[in-house]
């Protein structure tokens, strides 16, 4: 079982997804024939598309990942933790066998600094480009 530290903007969506019923799923599928019971890659993407139709070039889900991961980065949190929050394996198959850490404390911590920064982004309070305004 994986487990992602939520900020409290994102504990609000999970009151919203006990309204909804998403079955375990933050973004659940909406069509109840798929095996996997959350939405695909291509849902995402397709909804990029839709949103910002005019954007000169793709923006995908991935693209949200990556950002996260460079600002985070920025920001100064450890690597590792970064990492896990983004459920990635650590290549390094001797300490993966190793260390099951989870760092759910500095994940939280984390993921509250993101949407801290996100939300002076959206307010107009910080520059975009500097992350440790908020960090």
């Amino acid at each position: 079982m994986w487990s992602r530290c939520l900020d409290r903007r994102k504990l609000f969506s999970l009151e919203l997804r006990e309204m909804y019923g998403a079955k375990g799923f933050l973004l659940p599928t909406l069509h109840s024939n798929t095996k996997n019971g959350h939405m695909s890659r291509a849902t995402v993407n397709h909804a990029m598309r839709y949103l910002l139709p005019n954007h000169p070039e793709p923006i995908t889900g991935h693209d949200f990942r990556a950002t996260a991961s460079t600002y985070l980065h920025e920001m100064g949190w450890r690597d590792e933790v970064i990492e896990i929050q983004l459920a990635h394996k650590d290549k390094n198959q001797t300490r993966a066998a190793y260390n099951h850490a989870k760092y759910l404390p500095e994940r939280r911590e984390m993921m509250q600094a993101w949407s801290d920064w996100l939300e002076a982004i959206e307010a107009g309070s910080v520059a975009e480009k500097d992350p440790r305004l908020v960090a």
